[in-house]
């Protein structure tokens, strides 16, 4: 999803990334889930089936080499992912994994489509975040379904040796490639 380390003089956003953020690509969401390879060897593993009992589901972690003491977590969040992108549904009342165009054309009706709004200056942006104008907005006719909202966590780890001139490029960096400033 971004390119660049806690190191990197810039921190970006790949082509997935973006395609997340700027476009909400349902199809991008879904090959995210799948890029982690233990998260596709498990949905594919369970597809069409149940979602297995958290019992199994560990057994089949520790199978593919998942460390012991990551397991839970590790299942926690294939499992929080899986439902986020669709790969999980609840169908009849039951929790089953589904197949990713499956889960495809489920992800894209919820998604809100919006199409033709416009801001009042190419600039706008950036004056919002500097606090020097009011933001004005003209929305298009939208129709909304009920989606997820995309939420992105940026951690960022600073080694205890590092110089204030490598945090502050850090914090350009971020600035520049998330906010466009």
């Amino acid at each position: 999803m971004t390119q660049g380390g806690y190191t990197a003089e810039i921190l970006q956003l790949t082509e997935k990334g973006q395609a997340i953020a700027e476009k909400n690509d349902p199809q991008a969401k879904i090959d995210a889930v799948l890029s982690v390879e233990i998260f596709s060897a498990f949905f594919d593993h369970y597809k069409n089936a149940t979602v297995p009992a958290t019992a199994a589901s560990t057994d089949f972690l520790k199978s593919q080499e998942v460390p012991e003491q990551s397991v839970a977590s590790c299942l926690e969040i294939l499992l929080e992912c899986g439902e986020y992108v669709a790969l999980i549904q609840e169908i009849s009342g039951v929790k089953r994994i589904v197949s990713s165009e499956h889960a495809l054309e489920t992800l894209s009706k919820r998604q809100p489509k919006i199409s033709g709004a416009t801001f009042s200056s190419s600039d706008q942006a950036d004056k919002e975040l500097a606090g020097t104008e009011t933001p004005t907005f003209t929305p298009a006719k939208q129709q909304v379904a009920v989606a997820p909202s995309l939420h992105i966590d940026v951690q960022i780890h600073i080694a205890a040796d590092a110089k204030p001139e490598q945090i502050e490029k850090i914090f350009e960096s971020m600035a520049k490639y998330l906010y466009n400033k």
